[in-house]
């Protein structure tokens, strides 16, 4: 089951996409999405929250790994999932 602060960072992940829509698509200075950083860490609220906000599942990161290997990779089956279900 997820973890409770996953789910209440969801609502933090809904309002900072509200002041700033960008956020959902940009790279950090290491070349990493925020879905990126959600997949790998199991995060499946959050992950929903960007995807509805046009996050890209199939961007890969620096490492040239995208947000569906990472989840995959971790065994997030329920994030892989849903990351996958995003039309490429």
């Amino acid at each position: 089951s997820e973890h409770p602060m996953s789910i209440n960072s969801a609502e933090q992940v809904e309002a900072a996409l509200k002041n700033q829509p960008a956020l959902a698509t940009e790279k950090d200075e290491e070349g990493w999405t925020i879905l990126q950083r959600e997949s790998l860490a199991g995060n499946l609220t959050p992950v929903e929250v960007l995807l509805r906000h046009g996050a890209d599942p199939y961007e890969k990161n620096s490492q040239g790994l995208s947000a569906i290997d990472l989840a995959s990779r971790m065994g997030w089956h329920k994030v892989t999932e849903a990351l996958s279900n995003v039309p490429e």
